[in-house]
């Protein structure tokens, strides 16, 4: 039975628009194909989604290599921000599959730099139980060890997973380690498929409500999570900084829980502050839950 849905990001979740990016910049189109082919779709990309390039080393080999394009790349690396776009119907649909009671994760082949930039902006991300980055894991999609991450980090069975990617030799990677793929060829037939999927609790949690009296752990109901949502937009009104402890190094600091992620002022672990759940989870995905309250002192949780 599937009980959790894993998302890719890019082309999925966001535009990947590196060539509406460059035109947006002026470049003519012969310059557009170019970088696209020479330095977008590169193993040297790859090496930036395995954590092991970073951003000024591309800026400088590539300018190196291709000196009549100097001015070009230049213009490139100056703002990729822009490269992405979060597509509007991201967030509703892990809404979707949150109120349906599943687990949502997501699983990507995305520069460290790159993400440190972009994925703060991503409005469906804090809606999700976790995720991973390959530049963070210094490895990438289709290598069966990614997908197994999924089970060491977040304690769920590749079984028990549905994987949503747009590229047919990630889905045959997922396949191949026991989860069950699905080729994203655009949204009304996700959105379709998504729909279609039967209820979680529906199934399995009628039996855990009748004899506890209360909703799965793992899930919060929607009367809970609409309440939620009401209390934290009051709060987020005012800006409100919360107290928090790096569930990496221990060290208490102070955050902003509407700019997030952010880093651990101490050992530099990339953090972000979980609206739904109240949970700080370091960049890699791996969660720790904790108790947030504003201004209070946290102790370390065993």
């Amino acid at each position: 039975m599937i009980k959790n849905i894993v998302f890719d990001v890019g082309d999925v979740l966001v535009d990947f628009r590196y060539r509406d990016y460059m035109r947006d910049l002026g470049m003519d189109e012969e310059t557009v194909e170019f970088i696209s082919k020479n330095i977008v779709l590169t193993e040297f990309w790859h090496e930036m989604d395995l954590g092991i390039r970073t951003n000024n080393e591309a800026l400088h080999y590539f300018k190196g290599l291709y000196p009549e394009y100097a001015e070009a790349i230049e213009k490139f690396w100056e703002n990729p921000m822009e490269i992405v776009r979060e597509y509007d119907y991201a967030p509703g649909l892990i809404e979707l599959l949150k109120d349906k009671g599943y687990g949502v994760y997501i699983l990507s082949n995305y520069p460290v730099e790159i993400a440190e930039m972009h994925w703060p902006r991503f409005k469906f991300l804090p809606i999700a139980d976790g995720y991973i980055i390959s530049g963070y894991e210094k490895i990438t999609k289709p290598d069966a060890e990614i997908y197994k991450l999924l089970e060491s980090k977040f304690g769920i069975k590749l079984s028990e997973c549905m994987f949503i990617d747009d590229r047919q030799v990630n889905i045959d990677g997922a396949e191949a380690v026991g989860m069950k793929g699905v080729l994203f060829t655009g949204y009304e037939e996700i959105r379709k498929l998504l729909e279609e999927l039967p209820d979680v609790e529906s199934e399995e949690g009628n039996k855990d409500s009748k004899s506890s009296g209360a909703h799965s752990k793992k899930y919060i109901d929607k009367a809970t999570k609409k309440a939620l949502k009401e209390e934290l937009k009051q709060k987020l009104k005012s800006g409100i900084l919360v107290d928090a402890e790096c569930p990496d190094c221990g060290a208490v600091q102070r955050i902003n829980v509407d700019k997030t992620p952010g880093h651990c002022y101490y050992c530099g672990r990339l953090l972000r502050y979980n609206k739904m759940t109240r949970r700080i989870e370091p960049g890699r995905g791996q969660e720790k839950d904790i108790i947030v309250t504003q201004y209070e002192y946290l102790s370390r949780q065993k």
